[in-house]
């Protein structure tokens, strides 16, 4: 009995090894290996700010780095934004931005206010 016990161990032990290599394989093969997050990507940047408008309430400026809007990230479309922004009117939506060299978390509350649009912000892809 105790010998069936030793022949499983070593056998699980070489399957371990077997799966290792081969998702190793597979994640280099697929071009994963050393890639980022899409939400660890900047994907537009903030050309300018109404400083009276809802972008300038939560803080973001001219020069930040857009990595992720909502759901939106680098897989996505700038255009995306417009769909979240109209979407979330009057509504907190969380934005990831890189400014210099510090990644922070802004609160913006899309809303109609004396400009144009909801955000008062001009963006640009990256």
């Amino acid at each position: 009995m105790t010998g069936l016990r030793n022949d499983h161990k070593a056998k699980m032990a070489e399957i371990e090894t077997a799966l290792h290599a081969v998702h190793a394989q597979a994640k280099q093969e697929s071009g994963l290996e050393g890639s980022r997050r899409s939400e660890d990507v900047p994907f537009a940047k903030v050309d300018g700010v109404d400083p009276e408008g809802p972008g300038a309430e939560a803080g973001i400026k001219r020069g930040d780095f857009i990595m992720r809007f909502g759901p939106v990230d680098a897989t996505k479309q700038l255009k995306d934004i417009a769909d979240v922004v109209n979407a979330n009117e009057n509504k907190p939506v969380r934005v990831l931005v890189k400014r210099e060299e510090q990644i922070m978390t802004l609160i913006v509350t899309p809303h109609r206010w004396s400009g144009r649009g909801l955000l008062g912000c001009h963006l640009v892809p990256v």
